[in-house]
């Protein structure tokens, strides 16, 4: 759910639509360990145009001390899998953006 949820935001973005004015947002993603919030976060900055980069932290995102985290989320997500998935998910993220 939330690889489609990222992705088709990022594909509308990319659809260059006049008609509509995307703001820049984050999308914290969190991932648990032993059923518990891991302490190991990712955040994906997206553009209106929907190119994205990815911050990966080795902290829970309450603890993040980077300026990145009081910028607008657009959702936050709370990944079931272990830390470990992490870079499957974002794999596939990129897979379904091109």
């Amino acid at each position: 759910m939330i690889v489609s949820n990222i992705t088709s935001i990022l594909l509308e973005r990319k659809q260059d639509r006049k008609d509509i004015n995307f703001k820049p947002c984050v999308f914290p993603i969190t991932f648990t360990h032993k059923k518990k919030e891991a302490p190991q976060c990712v955040i994906l900055s997206i553009q209106p145009d929907g190119t994205y980069e990815t911050h990966k932290f080795e902290s829970k995102f309450a603890d993040i001390k980077d300026p990145i985290r009081d910028r607008y989320h657009a959702a936050l997500f709370d990944c079931d899998d272990e830390p470990e998935e992490m870079d499957a998910l974002l794999d596939e993220i990129k897979q379904n953006v091109g």
